[in-house]
């Protein structure tokens, strides 16, 4: 057994006590043990006894531990602990800087299950109102888990997109003469777990900024940029468009069956230059994972500009950031055409949700807010929870007073699917419901969302004219894009919602955007891409 592993599982046991709150003076004697452990060159599995007792903190306690270990694998003591701690909680301890007491409050306090969902409470702006963290602590905590993610490889694509414009930035300033995105982040997929770029170069490897190489070959370089991002660039041999082109079909793709590779044009400038020559219409990148969507025309389907509306926004009077004013100023400011304030409901106290008095209140402001913004129409909305039973989180006269109702599942998750389905179907039957929130309450790399029977809420929202929210929260994109043409098909309409919890999170309508395209979403079929009184009318036709 190599010292690492010996190292990680004797401060994993120490974490997993104090996690527990078990004996504290055993939980320092493995936190000792750890310090010194960790700077042992010899190997310790083959050290003697004594020689480790000798060792600085290394009692009879850990030597047994480590013979265990040496012996087994395993520590019979540390498998009794993972067993019953969700793995979810073990893995926030990879996250730098967070210790056991930190960790035991997110799991019992909070209720947090996953790396994932910590990001996402912090995103939320949730975790520095909670005891003992405040706004600098969250931030820390959001990028120290958010940094730990993006390093197992895989990343959501709104995160990883920044990076990739600064890494262009460096390679437009080396020696590389041209170079081309491919693959899942040229699909812009929901999850990349690799990045390869196409690279001209007249001398091989190439030196760029911030890059640090793994491993080359006389084709291709393999390293990290800025210490985060893995990249392959590979050197083109024949020509870079055409194999940048090819690349950039999903795997899943007989690109055999649509393209006789052999004649594709050579010296093009990019690929719509080789669709143009083969005299084939253009196939947008976000579509080049399923052939079944290649017969849409890009120019139909949905783009940002397109959207004239922000649904689906929390302001300081829940888990916001902002106040109504500066919600408002800043979709203005986007050039925005009306503005749906949605905050959280009675039911999500976590969130500082609405009684009906804070409900009246806001409604009062947003009269009064609305004086100061003639060109904007500000609708009154809430996000209903929608509880156990299905039954929305507020007796019918207060539901009547909003513009709209978006109703959304925060609470007892763990369903089977006709549980989940059931629930969904009878909120989605309510007269007062106009917008099914976040499907499946998935969270992206980190939870996967209750199942749920989905042609049987299309049907239901179908017969009750009720729209389903596209979530653009880079996190969430739910409903799944794979979803998209079958709720069309049976006339849904789409709503593109950032579910903003701060003025620039408006600006994930841009991810929201992306996945509806890869989904093959028309602005026609699109509730948002309308003016603001089609917008009130389609919903007057609940």
């Amino acid at each position: 057994m190599q010292n690492s592993e010996i190292v990680y599982k004797i401060k994993l046991l120490g974490n997993l006590l104090e996690l527990h709150d078990e004996n504290p003076f055993k939980v320092r004697a493995l936190q000792n043990a750890y310090n010194t452990l960790k700077k042992v060159a010899d190997p310790i599995s083959t050290m003697a006894p004594e020689a480790l007792g000798a060792l600085p903190g290394i009692g009879k306690a850990i030597v047994a531990a480590i013979k265990e270990m040496s012996e087994t694998g395993s520590i019979k003591e540390l498998d009794h602990l993972l067993e019953k701690t969700p793995e979810g909680i073990v893995e926030m301890f990879n996250i730098k800087g967070i210790g056991p007491k930190k960790i035991a409050q997110f799991w019992h306090t909070m209720g947090l299950m996953s790396v994932g969902e910590l990001i996402y409470y912090c995103i939320e702006n949730r975790l520095k109102d909670a005891k003992g963290f405040g706004e600098k602590s969250q931030k820390d905590i959001l990028e120290k888990a958010q940094h730990y993610l993006s390093s197992k490889g895989k990343w959501l694509y709104g995160r990883l997109e920044p990076i990739l414009k600064d890494l262009e930035v460096a390679l437009n300033s080396s020696e590389i003469t041209r170079f081309q995105l491919t693959g899942q982040a040229y699909r812009k997929s929901q999850i990349v777990d690799e990045v390869i770029y196409i690279v001209d170069a007249e001398e091989w490897p190439v030196y760029i900024e911030g890059f640090e190489l793994n491993d080359q070959d006389d084709d291709s370089m393999i390293g990290v940029y800025k210490e985060e991002l893995l990249v392959t660039f590979l050197l083109s041999v024949e020509d870079l468009s055409k194999e940048a082109f090819i690349q950039s079909f999903s795997e899943d793709v007989a690109i055999e069956t649509l393209f006789d590779i052999s004649k594709l044009p050579f010296g093009k400038d990019n690929d719509r230059a080789i669709f143009e020559a083969l005299n084939l219409p253009y196939i947008i990148p976000e579509l080049r994972w399923n052939q079944d969507l290649f017969h849409l025309k890009g120019e139909e389907l949905i783009k940002e500009e397109d959207i004239r509306g922000v649904v689906h926004c929390h302001t300081t009077y829940s888990d916001g950031i902002h106040t109504v004013k500066e919600m408002c100023n800043y979709a203005q400011d986007k050039g925005y055409e009306y503005i749906v304030i949605t905050d959280h409901s009675q039911s999500a106290f976590y969130a500082s949700g609405l009684i009906i008095e804070r409900v009246v209140q806001q409604h009062i402001e947003i009269d009064k807010v609305q004086k100061d913004f003639p060109n904007l129409k500000i609708f009154k909305s809430i996000e209903s929870d929608i509880l156990n039973d299905g039954s929305l989180d507020y007796p019918e006269d207060v539901l009547k007073s909003f513009d709209l109702v978006i109703g959304s599942i925060h609470s007892v998750l763990n369903m089977d699917i006709e549980r989940a389905t059931t629930r969904l179907v009878k909120a989605i039957e309510n007269p007062h419901m106009h917008i099914l929130g976040h499907m499946t309450g998935r969270l992206l790399l980190s939870r996967k969302g209750y199942p749920v029977d989905y042609d049987k809420i299309f049907d239901a929202c179908a017969a009750n004219n009720v729209s389903i929210e596209l979530n653009a929260n880079p996190q969430r994109l739910d409903m799944d894009h794979t979803m998209i043409a079958k709720a069309v098909a049976k006339g849904i309409k789409i709503s593109i919602n950032p579910d903003a919890h701060s003025m620039h999170g408006i600006d994930d309508i841009r991810y929201g955007v992306i996945a509806a395209r890869a989904g093959g979403l028309r602005k026609i079929d699109t509730l948002n891409a309308v003016s603001a009184t089609k917008f009130l009318n389609l919903l007057k036709k609940k």
